[in-house]
This record gives C-alpha cells, structure tokens and sequence, in this order.
C-alpha cells in the first residue's frame, strides 16, 4: 500500500501506512491527472446512483432530558437520501444528500427538520494524491444525538466544512504535504446562551523522511486562527513531530507535539500502535498532554474490532483535551462505546450499542455525562425493503444539577435502491 502523508504528518496518523516503492510521480500529476503513474490502490470503476426513503414514528418520553420528567412527544419523520460516485483508476467523486421532514403530534406542525450535504474528491497517482473534501451539516439540538455531544437546549446547530490536501512524494524516501481547512459552526433559535458560534481557518504543512525500510521521521506544522460570535480571537500554532517503526504485524509510533496557545504552551507525549490479528484489528495511544493551565492529563484511545461467527463486536476508548472554540479553556473529554452486530436469522439482525461520554469543563471544574443504550432489530422485507425496530435509554448526569432520563421507541420502514452506469 502506498504511503499516504497526513494532514499534518504525524505517527498516529502515518501508523497504518506501509510504503511501496514506484517511480516519482510528480506533485502536478496529482492535480492534473498525468500519465506519470496509476494509481497505488485498485479500486471498482464506473458511476453509480443510489436513492434511500425512510418514514419513520417514534415516541420519546422526555425528548430535552428534564430532571423533573418532561412530556412525551410523537414525532413522524420522513428522509429522503441519495448518493452519487463516479471513480476510475486514479480519482474517486462523491456527492451525498440528506433532507429530513418531521410532523410534530403536539402542534400538529411539519417543517424541514434537518439537511445535510457532502462533496468528496480523492486523486491518487503513482507518487502524489489530492483530496478535496466539503460538507453542511444540520442538527436539531432537541433531538436524539450522539452520546458525546454535549449542546442542550433547543434550536438548530449548523456545521459547514471545507479542505484540500495535497502531498507528493509519498512513495520516495523523502515527502511533503500542504494542507487548508475552513470550519464554521453556527446556532439558529438556541435556547442555551452558552452555544456560541466559532469559525476557523487552518493552514498546515508536512514532511516525512525514511531513515531506513522499516523506519520514517515525520513532522508538521499547523497554524489556526478562530473566532467566536462575541469577537474573540485566538492564533494557535501546534508542531509535532515523531518516529514510525513499520513492522510485519504491527507498527509502532511515538509523537512528541507542542502548541502555543495565545503565548501558553501545551506539550504532549503520545505512543501508538497498531495490530492486526487474525479476525480483527486493533489500535491503541498512550500519551500525556499539558494543558493551557499547566496540569498534565493522560490521554489515549483504543479501538478494537472483530468478527463473530455471525457478526461483528468493536469497542472504542477515547480521552482528550480539547480547547473550547476561541477561548482560552481546555475541556477533558472521556468516551466508552460497545457495537455488536449479530445475524439472528438470514434475513434479521440485532443491534445493540452503548455509548458514553463525560465532559470536565475547564472553566466551571464541573463534570457531565451521557449514557445511551440502544437495540434495534432490522428485518428484511424484500431486497430493497427493511423494516426496523428499536429501542434507545437515555441519561444525563450534571454536578450540582438533577439527573434527566429518556425512553425512545421506534418504528421505520426502509427503501433503497441503486443503479450503475
């Protein structure tokens, strides 16, 4: 597999990429598209459509989590998906659609809950690839969300994402990348005050030397700049760099990163692996992170992933510090997830998930969490319809605040189709 530079080079990201040697290729051929190399990983050709309709009821029993019990709300719901791919043996374009229409029991009102858009272009040829990736985002802050999302309160939360990377070199022993990303975060009628829009713009280079076949050097540099909706502006520059041991059945990496956050340092010591075992894969970091006021915090991960005789299990750990839009605050984020998939009858499978995700506030030194447990059965009706069923529990536990549970069951009817050209 060829070597693909990250966006900025780093150990953990460099990890899984095994280098494979060919003839240069050239950084213009990567936006061009010359005749320099073919790809370095096949892949299936042609365009293909695909279209989704799902029509979905659901009842939660305290849709905003309130301590004091809320009230029950039916929803009916509506998406409608589609897709569209086009890839040939050098490049791959992608386009994918959302709209979600929901009626409402209490009001009896429908409106145009939710809409997403996403752009992808990837180009890889014998020594360089390209990737242009951007995407809109809507999220109704009342509905059901992902455990590690941690906005309350109503309204709706929009996420707009644009980048282009381009790195050449990636299958000599010596290679670089640049790379530009633009993010924009908004709220429309958000009934929390603390939900503050943020933007930011990155721009970041990288670089990576082979010392030998089994052993690389990688380094990176990233300068951010964001602002919030109240005028806050903070610069941030983040250098790591680090060493990656490629060896047969797994590879080994260790990452030394440091950031100047408005003229306070963070420092960071992270060690990565990554396994492949005969039914599965795993990956872990261990590292320590300094944050803005000057305390160390151990952060890692880990995900595990494998297949049962009938399905599938992977497990995720995550623990992070992270910076809080323009502000000066570190947030240490904690996050646990089990996923089984298991075939119960050539036509049914059964779904059952937990996640949960803790957030220590740096600013107030408060902790919160968010628990969901869910089951869904999928039935398949024909080979275009399905019909699933589930079930998801929801908690919220503040310090100093009342803890609020939910109860959501759902039933949705399934159809997609697609066609290749």
């Amino acid at each position: 597999m060829k070597r693909s530079l990250p966006r900025p080079t780093s150990p953990r990201a460099a990890i899984a990429a095994k280098p494979a040697r060919h003839i240069w290729g050239g950084v213009f051929a990567a936006i061009l598209g010359g005749t320099c190399g073919t790809a370095a990983v096949a892949q299936q050709t042609g365009h293909a459509l695909t279209f989704g309709l799902v029509v979905r009821v659901e009842t939660d029993s305290n849709p905003s989590l309130s301590a004091s019990g809320g009230s029950a709300v039916t929803q009916l719901f509506s998406d409608l998906t589609f897709g569209l791919s086009s890839a040939t043996d050098v490049s791959t374009l992608t386009l994918d659609g959302a709209l979600r229409l929901r009626a409402k029991d209490q009001n009896n009102s429908s409106a145009l809950s939710t809409s997403n858009l996403a752009l992808s272009y990837d180009r890889q040829v014998a020594n360089a690839d390209l990737s242009v990736k951007a995407s809109v985002a809507e999220a109704d802050l009342a509905a059901s969300r992902a455990a590690i999302d941690f906005d309350l309160g109503g309204g709706t939360r929009t996420n707009a994402r644009a980048s282009v990377a381009l790195n050449w070199g990636t299958a000599m022993p010596l290679g670089f990348g640049i790379n530009a990303a633009w993010a924009d975060t908004g709220y429309k009628n958000a009934t929390d005050p603390a939900l503050i829009g943020t933007k930011s713009v990155t721009l970041g280079v990288s670089a990576r030397a082979d010392l030998s076949k089994t052993l690389a050097v990688t380094a990176g540099l990233t300068h951010t700049q964001r602002t919030d909706a109240t005028g806050l502006n903070r610069d941030t520059l983040d250098f790591d760099t680090g060493l990656v041991l490629t060896r047969p059945r797994s590879d080994l990496g260790l990452t030394l990163s440091v950031s100047n956050l408005q003229n306070n340092p963070r420092f960071g010591l992270t060690f990565d692996n990554s396994v492949a075992l005969p039914n599965g894969t795993l990956t872990y970091s261990l590292g320590t992170t300094q944050g803005q006021n000057g305390q160390r915090a151990v952060t890692g991960g880990l995900n595990y992933a494998t297949a049962l005789p009938k399905g599938t299990l992977s497990v995720g750990l995550k623990r992070s510090l992270q910076s809080v839009g323009a502000s000066a605050v570190d947030n240490l984020q904690s996050s646990a997830s089990v996923q089984v998939t298991q075939a119960i009858t050539p036509t049914a499978n059964l779904d059952l998930s937990l996640n949960w995700a803790q957030k220590h506030d740096g600013l107030t030194n408060l902790n919160s969490a968010n628990t969901n447990l869910s089951a869904v059965w999928s039935q398949s009706v024909t080979p275009d319809w399905a019909v699933n069923l589930g079930y998801t529990h929801r908690l919220r536990a503040q310090d100093l605040a009342a803890s609020g549970s939910s109860n959501t069951v759902f039933l949705e009817l399934r159809r997609s189709f697609s066609t290749q050209f």
